[in-house]
């Protein structure tokens, strides 16, 4: 029979004498919040399910619509390549011509003006939702 070797569960009582002192110290100052997006971006499926689907190429942007120039229509009706097609930008989708992600949280990024197509998501918990590309 071997001695009990009495630092054995050493490492497992410090995590939990942590862990404790952690819950019980200032309760208040701790802040976590979920953003839950109600209207989650479009699935595969969904995507498949759209009555138009097109290679377009950008024109511009104000606000919320994003302007299109057709170059190919992959599905629905044929439109002629030039077809200037404007798009409603909704929910959380935005144009950004600045930085994004993780890149806006940095001092010293500044917009250059490149428009990159963006949804929001919640980066850092707690935190806002922030646009962030949708194509790296």
């Amino acid at each position: 029979m071997q001695p009990m070797n009495p630092n054995r569960h050493l490492p497992l009582i410090s995590v939990l004498a942590v862990t404790v002192g952690l819950a019980l110290s200032r309760p208040e100052r701790v802040a976590a919040e979920i953003i839950d997006d109600e209207h989650s971006p479009l699935r595969w499926e969904q995507m498949l399910d759209c009555e138009l689907v097109l290679l377009g190429k950008y024109r511009s942007h104000e606000g919320n619509v994003l302007v299109l120039e057709t170059v190919r229509v992959l599905k629905g009706p044929k439109l002629p390549p030039g077809t200037v097609i404007p798009v409603n930008l909704e929910h959380w989708y935005s144009i950004e011509t600045g930085p994004t992600g993780w890149e806006g949280w940095r001092k010293e990024s500044k917009p250059d003006g490149i428009p990159r197509l963006c949804y929001k998501v919640q980066s850092m918990n707690p935190g806002p939702a922030i646009p962030d590309k949708v194509v790296p």
